[in-house]
């Protein structure tokens, strides 16, 4: 599935809480067909999916990687 569709199953119960930079991770598979996981972090939780697709698509591009083999994102840290 593509960044968007994760982002879609994302859950989370901070909504009431203002997140700044929070950093998820995003696991997908890689070229040898194996479970990998890359991290990055965002400016907000309401620009999160944007920059995710961006921040993943970049490095899928240059990895060699597919955009649509993202597996699941995990909300990890509020920085």
């Amino acid at each position: 599935m593509t960044i968007k569709e994760a982002f879609k199953r994302l859950q989370y119960d901070r909504s009431d809480t203002p997140c700044y930079h929070p950093t998820f991770d995003i696991w997908f598979i890689n070229s040898d067909g194996e479970s990998d996981t890359t991290q990055f972090t965002t400016e907000s939780l309401k620009s999160a999916e944007k920059e995710l697709s961006e921040f993943f698509n970049m490095f899928c591009k240059d990895e060699g990687f597919r955009r649509n083999s993202v597996l699941s994102i995990t909300w990890v840290d509020d920085n």
